[in-house]
């Protein structure tokens, strides 16, 4: 089954203009061919304001015309867009039940509600996206008479005119605001208070509130999202439970491709158990925070060892800020069976370095790490 479907979808997606496969010198090609030159040397300036931070994605979306160009543009990153989408397409399989409602957050140019559309035609399928351009682009491409497509930014309340459906699901439907200017915690066990993490849950809880009222009780959302760190993840699922939801971590995982890492995340629409951080982390890491395998770890895996190292004692510790303003904290300690070395800084970096009870005296406390 898993099979056919992903040969179905790569069909569907490849005749409807994604290059799959292809270099993207040819796919550049394409795109300036679609574009013509003008418009081309316009969306080239465009992507160079994007990657240095003056553009945002929704410019990007806004500039391209019609699903040709849109198509093409994500054809760049044609394994990360097939992934997702092969991964979402497992997991509707898996829980699918006759005349059930889908909806597709962030639908863009309708592609796969289209292949939905084919798939579940005794289902209806709605698309929804926060750009009207895109919703115009969606209802010209897929005519299927159990798709349709509504306007909705997800910041905003469900609407009560359009009906409640028993699934949601997106692929990069939502695009989280930069907050490289916000401070993390410099200790593990205050990750949740930093401003960082504060904010974070802030602009999710919005959207999560907003799909809540979307889907009948029970009902689940399957979404893959750019999660640019894992303190991020960890409000990411503090937001969705203060909203109804239970992350299912153990029908989650992160998808791994065009160098990026992506979670996929199932969600269930009902209230759980609140997940506890060492547990969203040992998700987060994929088995990388083992100590048997290493005794230097970064980040996530960092905090994630620290945490599980159990009763510490710290024998010293200092603190130092930086000329951007941003602090770094390191301590040295023992526990009954290893020597730490543990540094968390507010940007974000965490750095853990593992010895044997006989070496801690050789620890020392440092700021600056080469390795």
């Amino acid at each position: 089954m898993c099979n056919d479907i992903r040969l179905s979808i790569n069909e569907h997606f490849s005749k409807n203009g994604l290059q799959i496969s292809k270099p993207n010198g040819y796919v550049t090609r394409l795109l300036k061919k679609a574009m013509g030159k003008k418009r081309a040397e316009q969306w080239e300036l465009l992507h160079t304001k994007y990657e240095m931070g003056r553009a945002s994605k929704a410019d990007l979306y806004r500039f391209l015309q019609n699903a040709q160009e849109i198509h093409l543009a994500f054809s760049f990153q044609w394994e990360l867009t097939i992934e997702n989408h092969h991964w979402l397409a497992n997991k509707l399989s898996s829980t699918y039940q006759n005349g059930m409602s889908i909806g597709e957050l962030g639908c863009c140019t309708g592609l796969f509600v289209g292949w939905l559309a084919l798939q579940y035609p005794a289902s209806t399928i709605v698309g929804f996206d926060s750009l009207s351009s895109l919703i115009s682009i969606a209802k010209s491409s897929v005519d299927r008479p159990n798709a349709h497509f509504e306007l909705w930014d997800y910041r905003l309340p469900y609407s009560v005119d359009m009906k409640k459906l028993d699934c949601l699901v997106s692929a990069f439907g939502v695009d989280f605001v930069e907050k490289d200017n916000l401070h993390h915690q410099t200790a593990p066990e205050k990750i949740t208070s930093s401003s960082f993490y504060l904010e974070c849950k802030n602009e999710a809880s919005e959207y999560f509130r907003s799909w809540r009222d979307a889907i009948n009780d029970n009902g689940y959302l399957f979404i893959s999202l750019r999660v640019p760190h894992y303190t991020h993840f960890l409000a990411l699922i503090d937001a969705a439970e203060s909203q109804g939801w239970t992350f299912e971590g153990n029908q989650s995982m992160k998808i791994h491709a065009n160098l990026e890492s992506v979670p996929a995340m199932v969600f269930k629409a009902i209230p759980g158990q609140k997940k506890e951080i060492i547990e969203l982390l040992s998700f987060w890491c994929e088995g990388q925070d083992d100590i048997s395998k290493k005794k230097i770890f970064f980040d996530a895996e960092a905090v994630s060892v620290f945490l599980r190292l159990g009763k510490k004692k710290t024998s010293m510790d200092d603190s130092h800020t930086f000329d951007d303003g941003h602090t770094m904290c390191t301590a040295i300690g023992s526990t009954n069976e290893f020597g730490f070395s543990f540094s968390m800084a507010t940007t974000g970096f965490a750095r853990l370095e593992i010895v044997p009870l006989s070496q801690v005296d050789k620890l020392e406390v440092k700021f600056e790490f080469w390795d």
